[in-house]
């Protein structure tokens, strides 16, 4: 509970980025997908293979290679980015991972989502554990 007060309490963003953004960055997206409303509407049940060969420009510019890492579909977190280290101080330690990793400056964003991952199972774990155990005595 006092780990959650730590995280929950400076946990903070300022005023000043927190409704900031880059008006051409945002045009430029929008005028691939007035594009392709425009493509779709003209070419009434095409489809994505049709699309490529009749054309290509519009086709190059939906390719995946353009796709942010902040798209819907595109995982933000894999197996792969898991840190064990920090892991294993949520799962084994928390209390003294805590300040080894979550609240560490010099941590990346992959590292402390390892740490709250292994703080979460190990939590489930444990619950599970203890409802076993006092279910059977």
């Amino acid at each position: 509970m006092i780990a959650m007060i730590f995280v929950f309490g400076s946990a903070f963003a300022s005023n000043s980025t927190l409704f900031s953004y880059d008006k051409q960055q945002l045009q430029d997206q929008f005028e691939v997908v007035d594009q392709l409303e425009a493509f779709v509407a003209e070419s009434n049940g095409m489809t994505y293979e049709e699309v490529t060969v009749a054309n290509v420009t519009l086709a190059q510019m939906l390719q995946t290679d353009n796709v942010s890492a902040n798209a819907p579909m595109n995982p933000m977190f894999s197996v792969d980015d898991m840190d064990w280290g920090s892991f294993a101080w949520g799962f084994c330690c928390w209390p003294v991972g805590f300040f080894v990793v979550a609240i560490n400056s010099n941590k990346t964003s992959d590292q402390k989502l390892s740490y709250w991952i292994g703080l979460g199972v190990s939590v489930i774990l444990s619950t599970i554990s203890n409802v076993i155990y006092y279910t059977a005595y």
